[in-house]
């Protein structure tokens, strides 16, 4: 879990240390974080065939969505969603990795999806949304040189949708998973 875009105020700050002797005080800086593991949410239901042949056969999957999933996060005054979505793409996390993030999906579109399943074995697919969740920190330099943070946000962010979660198996037992 990385911090991106430290300012010089908030880099020392994230050191523990001081900046220099004389300071103006008054700047602000902004740091992004992820702040967990990506999870899952449906947004539609798990189909699923069997195969009865002994050669490969295919599932189709149309989805039109029906469903409507949004991008949230804990509220702060003076703090919009859309003004931390849009730092969250346009600071790098992790690194250099950048985040493609969605305020809402779409409803009334659709996509397909085709599995391939094996000869004798059950497939199942379902339609999913990958959030992420982000801490957006402001942080602001006193006149003292030390750097204070202001207040904290956690964004749960859409980063990938539709994601057609699938799985096959001998059994009916079979949860499908993102890949």
């Amino acid at each position: 879990m990385g911090a991106v875009a430290l300012a010089p105020a908030a880099d020392a700050a994230a050191a523990g240390t001081k900046g220099p002797t004389s300071c103006r005080g008054g700047e602000v800086s902004y740091t992004i974080k992820k702040a967990g593991k990506p999870y899952y949410s449906a947004i539609g239901s798990r189909v699923g065939a069997y195969n009865s042949s002994a050669s490969k056969a295919t599932l189709k999957y149309d989805l039109a969505f029906s469903t409507v999933r949004q991008t949230s996060h804990t509220f702060s005054v003076g703090v919009s969603l859309e003004w931390e979505i849009a730092k969250i793409e346009k600071i790098k996390v992790d690194g250099s990795y950048a985040y493609n993030v969605t305020k809402q999906t779409k409803k009334d579109s659709s996509v397909s999806f085709s599995l391939p399943v094996a000869g004798h074995y059950y497939g199942y697919v379902q339609p999913k949304v990958q959030y992420t969740p982000f801490t957006t920190t402001k942080w602001v330099e006193k006149p003292n040189c030390n750097v204070v943070k202001v207040k904290s946000n956690t964004v749960h962010a859409i980063t990938a949708y539709p994601l057609f979660a699938s799985c096959q198996s001998k059994n009916e037992a079979c949860t499908p998973k993102p890949k």
